[in-house]
């Protein structure tokens, strides 16, 4: 049987300095599917059309995002302005690899003039999920749907999401119930939240990530100021709760000498509808913010900080803490239940209605009596992606 990755979001994305977690665990799928199955396809929505890559071309685009060496924009891609630059050029060097291209009304004829009769088809990046996209691949061959599952958050939590968004990702997270044969979650809150609005979905896999930090020892840590310095790494939107941390500091103002005031670093780019967040944070005292890091230093800025501070209203997973843990970090995060689940004893967790409880927590860490953890070694507990995989496919295979 043939497999098909779909890559949508890894190349909607391949612009952009830096991955998010969900982009991360589609790159590792990519890199285990290279290396696992035989001649293994690769699918991409790109605007109307649907590209294929084979294993070869596939390896050819990877290396083209690792060198940033894109061709210049071609044919229409040339006049799409609307769309940033970069972007267009990723475009046209997706499609001079291509070794398929085609609509959604010619993808089932597409499918078997590349020779695949029958295949599986994997999702992991809460993309093309539309009823009519997954009923095609079904008539096209595909016996087996798998998709990956990294949260629930806009039907829990609408709160903290763009209202554009929830109807169309309670339809798509139905299709996923609708049309999957497997279903994968990063954790068990994640699987409990789907079951919970889609109880008569296939039972989810539960797999908890592995160790997003390959080679913690090529990480070279560089401070931003002889202080201690405490950092907040993600997205920078109402979910992330920056506007907690400068609270907190605020605290700590009240606490503490000016000269002995620890740096809050902001990690991660701007998001949606935190303007008055964004003014507060570029006006308070002893705060940095960088949101155009690269993935390298983002890993040296965070190693080279006290600790990771992670007050988030609601996550799926959480994979900055898991990768300040496996740096070697301390780690000061909400007590929301994922983070129970996942870093309870790798963690001090708090609630976020308190900031003078967070002032004084990172006051004890600046004076080195942070409490010792039950656990230090989250990498070994976790493992590997190659120990991910070889778990996951090991429950798959035996259910």
């Amino acid at each position: 049987m043939s497999h098909i990755l779909d890559i949508s979001r890894l190349v909607s994305r391949a612009h952009l300095p830096f991955d998010t977690g969900i982009d991360r665990v589609e790159r590792a799928f990519v890199l285990d599917t290279l290396e696992r199955f035989d001649k293994p396809y690769f699918l991409a929505r790109v605007g109307k059309n649907i590209v294929f890559l084979n294993a070869k071309s596939m390896r050819e685009f990877l290396e083209m995002e690792k060198t940033d060496n894109w061709p210049h924009a071609r044919g229409a891609d040339m006049f799409r302005f609307k769309i940033p630059l970069k972007q267009r050029r990723v475009r046209s060097g997706l499609r001079g690899l291509a070794k398929a291209t085609c609509r959604l009304e010619s993808l089932q004829k597409t499918i078997a003039l590349m020779g695949v009769d029958l295949f599986e088809y994997t999702n992991v990046g809460h993309t093309n999920l539309s009823t009519v996209f997954l009923h095609t691949m079904r008539s096209a061959g595909a016996v087996r749907i798998s998709c990956f599952v990294h949260d629930l958050i806009p039907l829990d939590f609408p709160q903290y999401c763009r209202l554009d968004r929830l109807a169309p990702f309670k339809k798509n997270m139905q299709n996923v119930s609708d049309y999957s044969d497997r279903i994968y979650c990063n954790s068990l809150y994640t699987a409990e939240r789907f079951m919970a609005h889609f109880p008569d979905a296939s039972l989810p896999t539960i797999a908890h990530l592995a160790n997003p930090t390959n080679d913690p020892k090529s990480v070279t840590p560089t401070r931003i100021s002889e202080k201690p310095t405490f950092a907040m790494l993600g997205t920078i939107e109402p979910r992330k709760n920056l506007s907690f941390l400068l609270d907190v500091w605020e605290c700590l103002q009240g606490l503490l000498d000016k000269n002995k005031m620890p740096t809050l670093l902001i990690i991660g780019k701007r998001g949606w509808e935190d303007t008055l967040v964004f003014e507060r944070a570029v006006q308070a005292p002893h705060v940095v913010e960088c949101n155009s890091l690269t993935d390298k230093q983002v890993l040296d800025h965070l190693a080279g900080c006290a600790a990771l501070l992670f007050p988030s209203h609601a996550e799926g997973y959480g994979l900055p803490a898991q990768e300040a843990i496996a740096l070697g970090l301390t780690v000061i995060a909400s007590d929301i239940p994922v983070f129970n689940e996942l870093f309870a004893d790798n963690a001090t967790l708090l609630p976020t209605d308190d900031p003078q409880l967070w002032a004084a927590e990172i006051i004890s860490n600046i004076n080195g009596q942070t409490k010792p953890l039950v656990s230090q070694d989250l990498s070994a507990k976790i493992g590997t992606w190659d120990e991910f995989f070889t778990q996951l496919y090991s429950k798959v295979n035996s259910e």
